[in-house]
């Protein structure tokens, strides 16, 4: 992968237009960050995990350039996602007084899970794609806590009671005890999955880990807050961080069902990075990235004269090796035939910033500035590097929309985490 640079053009963009789109992703009335503002049918609407992000970020662009300005729109999107989960308290408690959960029915119900999916002004959104996804809660959580490091200010008013039932939520109602230990019952992670429970079932090492880094961020904000006592599940999501995706010194994702073949999962990036689960200079950090690198997906295309189109650097969530061979195939991931996707590249860019391997870092983040449209948003996926045209088809079929899916506020958040990381190292 030759090495690109960012030019004057990119850096304005950066500070400009990469900002200015996620601002205008904030909902104006309600204060939350919409995941892909004016796009239907499935844009249009809120998910906490994006808004949290889409917080982080910008916060750590407010407190990397001196805007403190912004500190106050990021506040207002926390507590407008903090106050849904507190509207939830009463199906928390309901969920945490079951004496079992994985064998319970009711612990199925939407009605009693905190959605992560909902309109723009808070109603739910009851369909297949409102899944209940445990790191929405634990992504607030983090996102509230550095928010405060970097803010200085918060009203605890704002956000009491939501934080409370989001602890309760995460530390107590999904766990369960199977075979007298403590254990995850369901980290749904997409929809299909969403009524499976554990055993035997989907885990996600990107969702542990966020738990567990929820974790971390509640014991940070117990010195503001009345927070329950969280170093026992601290040790727990740990222990299964490290004896259900651990292959050697690097940080494995187990997908769907056990017989599934383990490979890495691009969102472990979530952990190294943003989350901080292992230490940069951690052998786990260090092979993690390395085997991910080593992955990086390049395809020649042929055009209609001919001639040779090389498609490189983007990087697919989900790695998966194909048996009997020693180059990684890719799963086919979700609704658009194995794309590249923007977050994952960028946040390996990020990761590379961290390590102190620049150029790497410097192309990857040009690779996705160079997907951005006339308009200049970045889009949710690279084009290009589908490997399965009917996923494109049915793409198409499920949507009504006979374009590629749509700009992606997360897109351009980890886009800014990435610039602002190799801001602060000198690095550009």
């Amino acid at each position: 992968m030759f090495a690109k640079r960012l030019d004057a053009q990119d850096k304005l963009y950066l500070v400009s237009g990469c900002v200015d789109n996620l601002l205008l992703a904030q909902d104006e009335a309600e204060g939350w960050f919409v995941a892909a503002p004016g796009y239907r049918p499935y844009g249009d609407f809120v998910w906490h995990r994006d808004s949290a992000e889409c917080v982080a970020a910008l916060d750590m662009y407010a407190s990397s350039s001196g805007k403190k300005d912004i500190f106050e729109r990021t506040e207002k999107a926390l507590a407008r996602s903090f106050r849904a989960i507190a509207e939830k308290e009463e199906g928390v408690k309901k969920l945490s007084e079951m004496k079992a959960k994985v064998s319970n029915p009711d612990f199925y119900d939407d009605r009693f899970h905190p959605h992560c999916r909902l309109k723009r002004d808070g109603q739910e959104v009851a369909e297949p794609w409102n899944n209940v996804q445990y790191d929405s809660v634990a992504r607030l959580i983090v996102a509230l806590s550095r928010h405060l490091a970097l803010s200085g200010r918060v009203d605890p008013g704002a956000f009491e009671k939501g934080l409370k039932v989001a602890t309760s939520y995460l530390f107590d109602s999904i766990w369960d005890q199977v075979d007298g230990r403590k254990w995850l019952t369901v980290c749904a992670n997409e929809w299909e999955e969403k009524n499976e429970p554990h055993l035997g079932g989907p885990l996600f090492s990107s969702v542990v880990g966020t738990i567990y880094a929820a974790s971390l961020a509640a014991g940070d904000l117990q010195q503001f807050f009345p927070l329950p006592e969280v170093r026992e599940f601290t040790k727990l999501t740990m222990d299964m961080l490290l004896g259900l995706f651990r292959e050697g010194e690097s940080l494995k994702m187990l997908k769907r069902y056990y017989e599934t073949p383990t490979g890495i999962c691009s969102t472990s990036l979530w952990l190294l990075t943003d989350y901080e689960v292992f230490p940069n200079d951690s052998p786990m950090f260090r092979n993690t990235i390395s085997e991910i690198v080593r992955s990086l997906y390049t395809e020649t295309a042929t055009e209609a004269t001919g001639g040779e189109v090389h498609l490189t650097g983007g990087l697919r969530r989900y790695l998966i090796p194909e048996a009997g061979h020693d180059q990684r195939g890719f799963h086919h991931d979700s609704y658009w035939g194995g794309q590249a996707w923007m977050i994952t590249t960028a946040q390996l860019s990020r990761a590379m910033a961290i390590q102190r391997r620049y150029d790497i870092a410097e192309t990857l983040l040009k690779n996705c500035l160079e997907t951005r449209s006339a308009e200049g948003r970045l889009p949710e996926q690279f084009e290009g590097t589908f490997l399965d045209h009917r996923q494109h088809e049915l793409w198409k079929t499920n949507t009504g929309e006979n374009t590629a899916p749509p700009w992606l506020a997360w897109s351009h958040a980890e886009v800014l985490k990435a610039y602002v990381t190799l801001r602060e190292m000198d690095a550009i």
